[in-house]
């Protein structure tokens, strides 16, 4: 192409071909975004390479190195270029930023530039595949070169829409909001839902008629396991973005519900030939859509299609995974092996410079014989010669290849394996999930912004304005008749039994290997873990809203508190290997605490050595290796939080002054460590002991004489102020709404708690 642009006449006007940015756009400062400018396609896509690789490399990005809008905005400049290599290129870089550059200062700008271009992209790429799958479909050739060729084009386009899926996603679930600053969600709601939809029914067609009919198209792309993977991945991603976009977004939901599109949105639920996680999400859509329209027909999507397919999915199998996780770590142990044997060859070939022996045959040597026999056997040095060296380069080259062919090979196993698992688990944790939310109560927001406030004077004015701004104290509205209903027919359908029994196996197995200290691959004890968390947030949901219907009995009740308190117990025993997982205590106590106030009978069954635990868990400190980690920071912040959530509902009751004051004493040493103290888990500590010591004098849980004994108030002193500086700081971060409402309540009550015990 280089050589072309020099010749005269027509063939210098071929060039013309390149978006017009190419040859307009004023020079820049950065060499990066020359490149990617340039006129000349090789170099482009050189530049869009080496960036991809370097400046937008998922390591990259999760490093929070920064990316400027110029280099941005050049790069969605090739999102339109007519090379398809070059523009899938772009698209993989800027799906990347969008996935993980997290928080980034450009969210909006981002969103705003890109939304069009991607949307553009993804019409023409559905465009180009109804044309060729068209003329695949009419013309009867036998000419498998042209048909083969014809597939080759429609599995770059699926590719771009795939990519544009992964952005569009992103977008929507990371910086996308449902107000009037959106563009994907607000000002150009219309054209994004008409897109997408048009994706995912394209895709649902192509994956329905590959697996059910038999045509030319068939035995070119069915045939072909990354191909059909890809229009997978388009049918799994068009259903994902409307998913998220349809969450607290009534006005989306509504657009959707009156277009054509909800039709391919329930048929796909029912659709075997579908991905399962294509069809999880249509279902997720379905659940969402009773915000917006309750009527029989939607009610008849959710109980008798959505719910099954639910159900099915929300099973765990020790046996299954157990053989998974084998075969992962199998393949995972011979490619690190292989890259082991690499890195030793690596190393040999800078020792040995001298000898004419080639270094990668003595690497290659020197492994055979650690495997056969332990003898060593001296190299001699002879004088090289011209024909040796020859030899040589040409065993050596043979050496090369057969090295990588392995490593490549070991790699392909591993994918497979880890895909292997993906396909396994992911149903389970997206159906979780979805049913998570399906119990979540809706609840209304509070209007208007708060305003700030000055940690050095919070008058009686600024209480005043919190205390209106201050939601009811209800947190759960009443169950609604439908809601009843919905309720009803997903404990029929044994999904609550089934999401526990979940539950139960996960938290056992990751106990076992905790105390047995044995390994597991990281991914899935990533993934295991997300399984538990998300479970535990499901069953608290469950054991709200299901309390005269589903484990209810005082015998249940108490079978999964003491199971659950062995766990814990086992994570403190000093007679085995202390190695549970914080993330696994953490869930533990999420039920527990669901459990106490959601079935109060259970509360007169809590005994000392309970009591024991739960007072060492508040106390819980981070690890030494885990200070930096955020996820071992929330686990020991949600540890200290539900313990001492557990141990305000125990001290609600009647009880003896000596467990009283071991309370005190536990609670007024976690305020001390004013430095890790967590605002959320301060708050807590306050709200309780207020309700420890607020009891009238003659009351049966009054505990005055602790209060003044181990001076409370003046804890109180010291911590109110501490806490609205962490509570401004936690606000700055980014804190929900929700969460500095809770505690800026909580400062509140304390203020006034003060004033009330210094009168007294």
């Amino acid at each position: 192409m280089g050589k072309q642009s020099r010749r005269k006449g027509n063939a210098k006007k071929k060039n013309v071909s390149s978006p017009r940015t190419t040859a307009t756009a004023q020079p820049s400062k950065s060499s990066l975004v020359n490149r990617i400018r340039h006129g000349d396609l090789r170099v482009r896509h050189g530049a869009l390479t080496a960036a991809s690789a370097t400046l937008f490399s998922p390591l990259s990005l999760s490093s929070r190195s920064p990316v400027n809008m110029e280099v941005i905005q050049a790069v969605s400049e090739r999102v339109m270029d007519e090379d398809v290599p070059c523009a899938m290129c772009a698209l993989g870089c800027l799906g990347n930023y969008v996935l993980f550059q997290e928080r980034h200062s450009h969210g909006h700008k981002v969103e705003t530039l890109l939304t069009p271009i991607l949307l553009t992209k993804m019409k023409q790429a559905c465009d180009s595949v109804e044309a060729i799958a068209k003329k695949m479909t009419l013309e009867q050739t036998e000419n498998t070169k042209a048909l083969e060729k014809l597939s080759l084009v429609m599995m770059e386009q699926w590719s771009v829409q795939s990519l544009c899926l992964h952005a569009l996603c992103g977008i929507v679930e990371g910086t996308a909001t449902n107000n009037e600053s959106s563009s994907i969600l607000f000002h150009q709601r219309d054209e994004f839902l008409m897109v997408v939809m048009r994706s995912l029914f394209l895709a649902t067609e192509m994956i329905t008629g590959l697996a059910n009919f038999d045509s030319e198209m068939k035995r070119h792309i069915a045939t072909k396991e990354h191909q059909t993977n890809v229009i997978a991945d388009v049918a799994v991603y068009a259903a994902r973005t409307i998913h998220s976009s349809s969450d607290e977004n009534p006005a989306f939901l509504s657009s959707l519900m009156s277009s054509d599109g909800w039709k391919t949105v329930v048929s796909c639920i029912s659709n075997a030939s579908l991905p399962m996680l294509a069809r999880l999400h249509c279902c997720g859509i379905t659940m969402i859509s009773r915000q917006v329209s309750r009527t029989e027909e939607v009610d008849t999507f959710v109980f008798e299609q959505a719910l099954p397919v639910l159900s099915e999915c929300i099973m765990y199998s020790n046996e299954v995974t157990s053989e998974l996780h084998k075969k992962v770590m199998e393949t995972y142990q011979a490619l690190k092996q292989e890259k082991d044997d690499e890195k030793v060859e690596k190393d040999i070939i800078r020792k040995v410079d001298k000898r004419k022996e080639s270094a990668r045959l003595i690497a290659r040597r020197q492994k055979q014989m650690k495997q056969q026999s332990k003898e060593n056997q001296e190299i001699e040095h002879v004088e090289n010669t011209d024909k040796d060296k020859k030899v040589d380069d040409k065993k050596e080259e043979a050496v090369i290849e057969d090295s990588d062919e392995n490593k490549m090979e070991r790699e392909e196993q591993y994918e497979k394996a880890l895909t292997a698992w993906k396909n396994s688990c992911l149903p389970l944790k997206l159906s979780i999930e979805i049913m998570t939310n399906a119990f979540a109560l809706a609840q209304e927001e509070a209007n208007g912004p708060m305003d700030d406030y000055d940690d050095m004077a919070w008058d009686s004015d600024q209480e005043d304005r919190l205390q209106a701004e201050i939601p009811g104290s209800s947190p759960f509205s009443n169950i609604s008749k439908d809601d009843e209903i919905f309720f009803h027919q997903v404990v029929t359908k044994g999904t609550p039994d089934r999401v526990i029994s979940v539950f139960g196996s996960i938290i056992m197995a990751l106990v076992k290997i905790g105390k047995n200290n044995d390994s597991i691959h990281f991914e899935i004890l990533d993934d295991l873990t997300d399984v538990l968390i998300k479970s535990s947030i499901c069953l608290g949901n469950m054991f709200n809203n299901l309390q005269n219907c589903w484990k209810s009995s005082e015998n249940d009740t108490l079978t999964i508190w003491n199971d659950l308190s062995q766990c814990l117990k086992a994570s403190k025993d000093e007679n085995m290997n202390k190695n549970i997982m914080l993330q696994v205590i953490s869930a533990a106590l999420s039920v527990m605490v669901a459990l106490l106030r959601f079935r109060p009978a259970l509360v007169k069954w809590v005994n000392e050595k309970d009591l024991e635990m739960l007072l060492s868990l508040v106390l819980t400190e981070y690890p030494e290796a885990g200070k930096t980690q955020e996820d071992l920071a929330v686990a020991v912040s949600d540890i200290q939080k539900d313990s001492i959530t557990i141990l305000g509902i125990l001290c609600s009751e009647p009880h003896p002054e000596s467990i009283n004051e071991r309370v005190c004493d536990t609670f007024l040493t976690l305020l001390l460590r004013t430095h890790s103290i967590t605002a959320s888990v301060m708050s807590e500590v306050l709200n309780v002991l207020m309700d420890m010591y607020s009891a009238d004098e003659g009351d049966l849980n009054n505990h005055e004489s602790v209060f003044s004994r181990k001076d409370v108030l003046g804890a109180f002193h010291k911590s109110v102020p501490i806490l609205k500086r962490k509570v401004r700081e936690e606000e700055s971060k980014g804190a929900s709404r929700e969460e500095v409402l809770v505690w800026k309540e909580i400062i509140l009550n304390g203020t006034r708690f003060i004033k009330y015990k210094k009168g007294h």
